[in-house]
């Protein structure tokens, strides 16, 4: 059994931070806290719903956190990086990969998870993204 089916329960709601409910970011942020012990920063108040596509990719191309992370080669992909996607011309959806293939994400009626090589996801992808902690530990790891 994957860590991911503990989360598969989640209904989708704009701006939310907790099992209750979560979007994209509140789903990767519950995820990060469990399982990892990295606490994300909220960005509750800087978009007002999920559909705020533009607004989002701004807050993900300017935001000064954005320097915790790495891009990662596809073909390095680990458990808990983060893939970014496109919705329309924005990148404004994440989800976390649970191996080099599937990932867990945020969808319209709740936590699922999805094949990364679906055309859906492929065509979308802009990137995979490892936070800096996960970097560290990897490296103190014998």
């Amino acid at each position: 059994m994957s860590w991911s089916n503990r989360y598969l329960a989640i209904p989708r709601l704009d701006l939310g931070r907790s099992a209750d409910g979560a979007d994209c970011w509140g789903l990767l942020r519950l995820v990060y806290a469990a399982e990892l012990g990295i606490e994300l920063p909220s960005y509750v108040g800087a978009y007002e719903s999920a559909a705020e596509a533009a607004e989002i990719a701004a807050l993900i191309d300017g935001a000064p956190d954005w320097s915790d992370w790495q891009a990662v080669l596809e073909t390095a992909v680990k458990p808990f990086d983060v893939a970014l996607f496109r919705r329309g011309p924005w990148r404004s959806h994440v989800g976390i990969m649970i191996d080099a293939a599937r990932l867990l994400h945020m969808g319209e009626d709740g936590a699922r998870v999805e094949s990364l090589t679906r055309p859906r996801w492929a065509a979308r992808l802009t990137g995979i993204w490892r936070h800096r902690l996960m970097i560290d530990r990897m490296e103190i790891a014998p």
